[in-house]
């Protein structure tokens, strides 16, 4: 009976020491909870230089980005090129066949990749000149995924702007915004095709206004590029530069690298200049100068796309865009404005005589 009683004593012992222990640890939890909490209510004291969140007033990219990304195509060019086999006596010399010791010619297709933006419903696209130039193929696919063949309406290797159309009715488009009221740190976004990954979105701020850097080789080039962060890599010129309304405020065009990719500079044509190239090249088929030169046809001098350290290339078929006459060197004066010179030298010469003296008879 003493057996059963210590038991029970010892079971009732262990059940209070276990019921005080339970208690001192839910206190102990309860009252570290009201210390975080007190901790908390204290932590805003430590930021009071910042004010008071307002989501109207702070940029909501994704409103740009969902809108935009619909007008910005990828362009396919396809240029066919005469490629000559080398001969090799080598090989003759165990009978191999190799066609004629010059060589024989072969046509070859070269592929390169670009962007482009659709800036009215029934088809025109607006994309550097570097991009179509010579391309026998134009290929372009929309946003959606369905492909058209294109045409070329006009090209001004001068600012590096070309326009080419679609034959498609009701497309998404970008509305024109105005690149002289962006400011400094404005944020942006580019959208394009960056090594062929299509409607590729990447966001930054406007670094400088007005940069020029002499990458357009052409004697009458017009330089005056947005500078912005936002990253932009082979594939993305042409491409759209949209600021956060999805306005069109610039064409993507040239990155500054010692590696052929982005590393932290990007340049676009500001919409002040494409706006006005487009018109004229919607109109005339090509840029109209103020000076009236006329911009050659041809190559334009930037290879690759986005300048890929800026490479240059001189020559091209140095014909006027307009008459097909033949220049004096790439971009050089117009033949026809050189005859004229030498037809006024002859008649001041036979006016003036060799002396100098005016020998134009009196008007009677």
């Amino acid at each position: 009976m003493k057996k059963i009683f210590l038991f029970v004593g010892v079971m009732a012992a262990a059940a209070v020491s276990g019921g005080a222990a339970a208690w001192m640890v839910t206190r102990s939890a309860e009252q570290q909870i009201a210390y975080v909490e007190r901790e908390v209510e204290r932590t805003p004291a430590l930021g009071s230089q910042f004010t008071s969140y307002e989501a109207d007033r702070y940029p909501d990219l994704t409103y740009a980005a969902e809108n935009a990304v619909k007008a910005v195509v990828n362009i396919e060019a396809v240029q066919e090129v005469a490629v000559r086999e080398n001969w090799d006596p080598f090989l003759e010399f165990f009978g191999v066949p190799q066609g004629s010791r010059r060589g024989d010619a072969r046509t070859q297709e070269r592929r390169a990749g670009g962007s482009g933006v659709i800036i009215s419903e029934d088809g025109y696209i607006v994309t550097n000149n570097h991009v179509v130039d010579e391309a026998t193929k134009l290929r372009v696919t929309l946003n959606d995924g369905r492909t058209f063949d294109a045409r070329i309406i006009g090209k001004d290797p001068a600012t590096d702007v070309a326009l080419i159309k679609i034959d498609a009715e009701k497309l998404p488009t970008i509305p024109f915004g105005n690149s002289d009221s962006l400011r400094l740190g404005e944020w942006v976004l580019a959208i394009g095709s960056p090594f062929d990954l299509r409607s590729t979105i990447t966001a930054g701020i406007v670094s400088a206004k007005a940069r020029t850097l002499g990458v357009i080789p052409n004697e009458f080039r017009i330089e005056s590029f947005i500078q912005t962060d936002a990253a932009v890599n082979p594939g993305n010129s042409g491409g759209a530069l949209v600021n956060v309304h999805g306005e069109l405020v610039g064409i993507n065009t040239v990155i500054k690298s010692s590696t052929g990719s982005y590393i932290g500079y990007s340049f676009a044509v500001p919409e002040t200049i494409v706006k006005k190239v487009v018109t004229d090249l919607k109109e005339f088929g090509v840029e109209q100068r103020a000076d009236g030169h006329h911009v050659p046809s041809g190559r334009s001098g930037l290879r690759g796309r986005d300048g890929q350290g800026a490479r240059h290339r001189r020559g091209g078929r140095r014909l006027c865009s307009q008459c097909g006459r033949r220049r004096r060197g790439f971009g050089g004066r117009h033949p026809q404005g050189r005859r004229d010179r030498v037809d006024r030298r002859r008649e001041d010469h036979r006016r003036l005589g060799p002396s100098g003296a005016d020998r134009t008879p009196p008007t009677q």
